[in-house]
């Protein structure tokens, strides 16, 4: 029995292994970033690499073991910080504070946007997945990928949990414990206070995607299956307070407490998505962004070339940004290109400030602002 346990596990881990290398959800509002894992290297400063926008004013770089914070249009840092980790790293962000997440230390650091450390906490655990909003900071804490620890009972299963912080000073506030379930968790980001959880249960040799909803403070309100397979990428749908959720060959609409409302078969795997103002839901596939509005029939499709997945939308809701390697377009929430931009530097991110200026960051930090008008 305990030989079977562990042979399930295994496949689990090696599909959650497999997981690690599909593309990472790009919001445009509160992104998280994290970088790969598994990767050798050539060099020893390119362990730690990593180029994001904070807010409409600050550049953070991660590189080496250091990160610098910058204004727009200054290549001069007016903030610095020793970082300590070859393992790997995480970022997530809000308007207000970024953590950076050390995986060698099992270690997050919280500052502002003005470069203070606000806090820091240390785990036995390694820290798999960081999320910020406004007010707390949520940590998904889990074994690593292939081990797990043994219980009381002499049985061995993962750990997986959630824990949540006080963003402002670091304070335990609540955590969620998943059982030994072997997953891959994800944190939406949404208007209200509930917290949804997107994981991959092994049932039966197979692995089943399950939904979890949680309160402000922690406690389980809903807790059902959408599905075969796990969800890579999901956001909340800020029209009706439903999910969005991307799987390997499809995309899935569940409602606020969980209840799959439609599924669309794709002839491609999904990169990226997000909502418009219009409630359409944008889908970005190798070569095109395709509009289905919220019953998921289709509503427009653009051929497009050099996409890489990176997409967000403006705070109003009606202007999309789409990054390849070397090219940004820039269309509207009806699928009209308004502007394609080529660039002579690889993309690193891209970012709408409040005045509904799209500002582009390269790969030698280089910032391009292109105006709306």
């Amino acid at each position: 029995m305990r030989k079977d346990k562990a042979a399930k596990y295994l496949l689990a881990t090696v599909f959650c292994l497999a997981l690690l290398v599909k593309p990472v959800l790009q919001s445009g509002v509160i992104p998280e970033t994290t970088l790969a894992e598994g990767e050798t290297p050539k060099k020893a400063e390119e362990i730690l690499q990593l180029n994001c926008f904070l807010g409409d004013k600050c550049i953070i770089t991660v590189k080496d073991g250091y990160w610098e914070l910058s204004e727009l249009g200054s290549t001069a840092p007016f903030k610095t910080g020793r970082f300590k980790s070859n393992q790997g790293i995480m970022l997530g962000k809000s308007k207000k504070n970024f953590v950076l997440i050390s995986k060698e230390e099992n270690k997050a650091y919280c500052y502002d946007l003005k470069g203070n450390q606000v806090w820091e906490k240390v785990y036995s655990l390694p820290i798999k997945q960081v999320r910020l909003d406004e007010e707390k900071c949520y940590l998904h804490l889990g074994s690593p990928w292939g081990l797990a620890e043994e219980t009381k009972t002499g049985e061995n299963f993962p750990q997986e949990k959630v824990v949540a912080l006080s963003l402002n000073d670091g304070k335990y506030l609540w955590e969620y414990d998943l059982k030994g379930e072997a997953i891959l968790l994800l944190l939406p980001e949404g208007k209200k206070k509930e917290l949804a959880l997107f994981t991959a249960d092994l049932k039966d040799s197979e692995l089943k995607g399950k939904f979890y909803l949680l309160n402000g403070e922690g406690k389980l309100i809903v807790e059902r299956e959408y599905g075969a397979g796990p969800i890579y990428a999901a956001r909340k749908c800020q029209i009706n307070d439903g999910w969005i959720g991307i799987g390997e060959k499809e995309i899935y609409y569940l409602t606020f407490d969980g209840v799959r409302f439609w599924t669309k078969k794709l002839s491609t795997q999904p990169l990226a998505i997000c909502q418009f103002a219009s409630g359409g839901i944008g889908v970005v596939q190798k070569g095109r962004l395709t509009c289905f509005d919220e019953q998921g029939q289709l509503k427009w499709e653009k051929k497009l070339k050099d996409l890489e997945g990176l997409i967000l939308v403006d705070q109003r809701g009606d202007k999309i940004a789409i990054g390849g390697k070397k090219r940004v377009y820039l269309l509207n929430q009806r699928g009209k290109l308004e502007k394609a931009l080529g660039l002579k530097n690889q993309i690193q991110d891209l970012s709408f400030d409040s005045m509904g200026q799209l500002l582009i960051l390269d790969e030698v930090r280089q910032v391009e602002i292109s105006r709306k008008n």
